[in-house]
């Protein structure tokens, strides 16, 4: 008898947590200055790629550093198409959503039939290819410059330009942000994604009981294009601009540091770590020319200390704890 108003009360807690959460992320534009506002919006995107990395870390085990190979392709469809072809909205950006799924298709005949280390190699050789491609191309890519002048996004005749208008860039990254982490938590908790976190577990007990193992995994690594290519679109269209180092090395490393130290099997993982990443990118680099050696050692104390990453560790403090149960989180 008792049982019942306790969760009551949870439910009720809940709802005000998730109320309060929603308002302050709402109401963000109006009492953070400009630049906050733009690396909020960056962390909102970002968190996507991450997203998409960790879905494939954590249910299959599978180190995908092609994520940001898709998210280079998604912003040079979309540049290539509405700059250099002249191609007007929006079917640039509907061919750089499906670009990404579709090399993932292609490609993953080939990266899905290995694992562990062969498949990090093979998604790196893809990066390389990617890379080289977008820089060497040039008449197709402009090399080292890059395509600029990305074209803005017009929804229901209302422009979205993240330098003129970045409150409203804004609330759009925000919704499809919000979007995509609930497809994403879907997908998580779906017969689909039971299956795929079980071709982690256990793959040749898995085709023993007559599973599609192959299958599985090649359209998770899909599925995780198209966030990775949606990441690449938002992206794009927020700095204005695609070039090549944008989907090499400084970007996979900065996938690869958030998704660690946020945590890789925590949901809210990826946010945590793109947050602490990028204020750590923005805030300690202009005071130091150590800035490297600094991100290194909260990297190695993260390792070391909290191998779970920043949530996982939080999760095991008592008092975290006490405060899921109060919420009725556990």
């Amino acid at each position: 008898m008792s049982s019942t108003p306790t969760k009551e009360n949870q439910g009720h807690r809940r709802k005000i947590l998730y109320l309060i959460v929603g308002l302050i992320i709402i109401s963000l534009p109006f009492w953070i200055s400009r630049f906050g506002l733009a690396l909020s919006t960056q962390i909102f995107f970002l968190t996507i790629l991450v997203m998409s990395f960790t879905f494939m870390a954590r249910h299959g085990g599978l180190v995908s550093l092609a994520q940001v190979s898709f998210f280079g392709i998604s912003g040079y469809t979309l540049g290539i198409l509405s700059v250099k072809a002249g191609i007007p909205f929006p079917y640039p950006y509907l061919l750089a959503i499906i670009a990404p799924p579709i090399t993932a298709a292609i490609f993953g005949l080939i990266a899905i039939r290995v694992s562990a280390i062969p498949f990090l190699m093979i998604t790196l050789a893809f990066g390389e290819i990617a890379y080289g491609t977008a820089r060497h191309w040039s008449s197709l890519t402009n090399g080292d410059n890059g395509i600029n002048n990305i074209p803005d996004i017009i929804l229901f005749g209302v422009s979205f330009i993240a330098a003129k208008e970045p409150i409203r860039f804004y609330y759009l990254v925000l919704i499809v942000f919000v979007i995509c982490f609930w497809l994403m938590n879907k997908i998580n908790h779906s017969s689909f994604g039971l299956a795929f976190l079980a071709t982690k577990q256990s793959s040749s007990r898995l085709e023993a009981l007559g599973y599609p193992v192959f299958m599985i995994k090649y359209f998770a690594f899909i599925i995780s294009a198209l966030f990775a290519g949606i990441s690449g679109i938002l992206g794009t269209t927020f700095e204005g601009t695609i070039n090549p180092d944008s989907i090499w090395f400084g970007t996979i490393m900065f996938m690869l540091i958030a998704a660690i130290l946020g945590g890789v099997n925590h949901p809210l993982g990826p946010l945590v770590g793109v947050t602490v990443s990028t204020i750590l990118e923005r805030y300690i680099e202009p005071l130091t020319d150590h800035y490297r050696i600094v991100v290194g050692i909260i990297f190695l104390c993260t390792i070391l200390l909290a191998r779970q990453g920043i949530m996982g560790f939080l999760e095991t403090r008592p008092i975290i704890q006490r405060v899921r149960r109060w919420f009725g989180f556990e």
